[in-house]
């Protein structure tokens, strides 16, 4: 609840902030270079949100010795996850203008969404098997290097979070579906056309925190690039479908007899 408080006071921000923009021509966004504004309220806005939020993931590293991953039971989980997903949702669609200064399809426009077509479906499943491979070669030379009390210290927060959500399948798909469209909206979609791809992959791979300051981090890094690519040479709706099947592949292959 503390969170979905905090969300939509930070969305109320983001309307006001996004009111003084209005009447301004909306930019042809194009994923070539970061289009960050110092002088823009809104692009401002968005570091000291991005600040704040860094802050908070870093006192919860330090400070609270992490975070607590485990939920009681899966409806607990699945509230969570809603509700961080509906904040970075919001957010995104009230970021770019949308109710302000731009309609919804150049809000979808902006964020670079669409229909997912057949180039879409190609290059989503392609990217999430190739990156899942990339993931899971590094995860096991980490494995092979790392000592296993290190190692089940530093996988144990990641850990709780796969088995709060790996009761059924159903239920994995949810999780993998919510946070592929929430995230890449958010920092794929609002984000990475502001920032650039390696400063909005910098800040995904820090939100993470149930990562920590471990191998998996590196890891999940070179996944946010990956996905990034996607949004740039494709589109973002390429990037919640690889997002989404990569979040899944974990899941699925645990299910699996043997």
């Amino acid at each position: 609840m503390l969170a979905l408080a905090v969300g939509l006071a930070v969305n109320v921000i983001i309307v006001l902030a996004n009111a003084k923009q209005a009447g301004r021509p909306a930019a042809a966004w194009q994923d070539d270079r970061p289009r960050f504004n110092r002088k823009n309220t809104v692009h401002q806005l968005a570091v000291i949100l991005m600040i704040f939020q860094s802050a908070a993931v870093l006192w919860t590293l330090v400070m609270a010795e992490g975070a607590d991953f485990s939920y009681a039971n899966p409806a607990d989980a699945l509230a969570n996850l809603a509700a961080g997903a509906a904040i970075y949702t919001t957010a995104a669609f009230l970021g770019v203008g949308w109710l302000v200064r731009r309609n919804a399809p150049q809000v979808l426009r902006r964020l670079g969404l669409r229909l997912p077509n057949r180039r879409d479906w190609l290059a989503g499943i392609a990217g999430a098997a190739a990156l899942y491979i990339i993931a899971w070669a590094a995860a096991a030379v980490w494995t092979s290097l790392a000592a296993p009390d290190a190692l089940e210290q530093q996988t144990a927060a990641a850990r709780r979070l796969f088995d709060s959500f790996n009761s059924s399948l159903a239920l994995a798909a949810l999780f993998a579906l919510l946070t592929a469209v929430s995230e890449e909206i958010l920092f794929r979609g609002a984000l990475q056309p502001v920032f650039g791809l390696t400063l909005s992959s910098l800040f995904f791979t820090w939100i993470h925190l149930q990562y920590a300051f471990t191998p998996a981090a590196l890891i999940l890094f070179i996944v946010s690039l990956g996905f990034g690519l996607l949004r740039k040479h494709v589109s973002a709706t390429a990037a919640i479908i690889a997002h989404g099947i990569y979040n899944f592949l974990p899941f699925f292959i645990s299910a699996l007899p043997g």
